[in-house]
Order: C-alpha cells, then structure tokens, then sequence
C-alpha cells in the first residue's frame, strides 16, 4: 500500500521540495500551507502521518497538533520547526509527537528516515488494518456489517485513521478481541464482536 503523508508548512518552497522528495520515495502527498487548511484536509482523508510546521498562520502547529491527538492519537506526527522554544518543544513531547527535527539541521534524507520509523512503529492494531487491506484479493469488498451499513477492508482502516467516532470505536473492540484470542488456537481464532457497535 501506497502511504498517504500530508504536509503542513507556510514556506511554500520548502514544502514543495518536501512533497517532491516523498513522492519519489513511492509515498501519496498532499501539501497545506496553513494550519486551518491543515485540520481540514486531516478530517477528510485518512492519513498515515503528518509532517508539521509549528509557526503558521491561523491555526499553529501546536494547536493543530493538539486537535489531531484528540481525534486519533495513533497518527505518528513530525514536527518540523525553525522557531519552536522549548516550550513549544514540551508540549509536543507531552502529545505524543513521534519527533520533533529543527529546521536548520534537517535535511531530506533525515524526513525520509524519520518517517519511515514514524510508519514502522505505528499502532499495532492500525498496522493489522492496513496488513489486512494489502493480502484482501478485493479490498473494497465488504467484510463488515454494522445496522444497515456495509464496511470494506479499506473503508475500516480510513475510518480507523481518520479517527472518526466508527473508526475509534472500532479499534477499541478490534483491541478487546486481540486480547480475547488465545495464542495457541491462532489459526482457529474469529473475530469477536464486543457488542461496541450496538
């Protein structure tokens, strides 16, 4: 699967380097340029992770990061910053910001590394997710039915990482029945439903 990557960062140029570079690595990027526009594009596609400036206009770096965290705290987010105190640098820590790489010393191969270890230790049971839309022969088949709505393998993991009310929700069960399986009858395992849906 093609990772999806979405880039928030007012220097124009540089950010479009950034796309560039991601894009000839293999990874789907889109690019805002302001922290608004950033929280807007994040709630309506799924993204992997987010690479993030902290000093914009409108919505700061921080805010928006804030706002991410609360929706799904599972989306592995950079920080990228030319201007951060050490403050701001605290308070990306205590949300869980995966890294945090000042401006001046970054350099591409540094983002591509980063990130990749952002994507390689993301949340296990989004992990299984996407494992289970890259070995679906049709991943857009629907595998789920919750009241008269019907799920896919792909429709799972965006709600999953968008961090909608389904999605949250449905990481918490799929999260209770991988703690339900016993490890000795793996190959015989089913999928428990918790009741969560109902």
């Amino acid at each position: 699967m093609k990772h999806s990557i979405l880039i928030v960062e007012d220097e124009k140029e540089m950010a479009s380097t950034w796309k560039k570079t991601l894009e000839a690595e293999g990874y789907q990027a889109d690019l805002t340029f302001d922290g608004e526009q950033g929280w807007k594009q994040w709630q309506s596609h799924p993204y992997d992770a987010i690479l993030l400036d902290l000093k914009m206009p409108r919505l700061g770096g921080g805010d928006l990061l804030e706002r991410i965290h609360q929706r799904q705290p599972a989306t592995p987010v950079i920080i990228i910053s030319g201007e951060g105190t050490e403050r701001d640098k605290l308070r990306a820590v205590n949300l869980h910001a995966f890294a945090y790489l000042e401006k001046k010393d970054v350099t591409l191969d540094k983002i591509l590394s980063t990130l990749k270890d952002a994507l390689d230790h993301r949340d296990l049971l989004l992990q299984s997710l996407e494992v289970l839309v890259d070995n679906s022969a049709n991943p857009e088949q629907a595998i789920l039915a919750v009241g008269e709505t019907l799920y896919s393998p792909r429709q799972l993991f965006d709600e999953a990482r968008m961090g909608t009310e389904f999605g949250r929700q449905y990481l918490t069960s799929l999260g209770k029945t991988f703690l339900q399986v016993n490890p000795d009858n793996l190959k015989e395992a089913e999928f428990v439903a918790d009741g969560v849906f109902e």
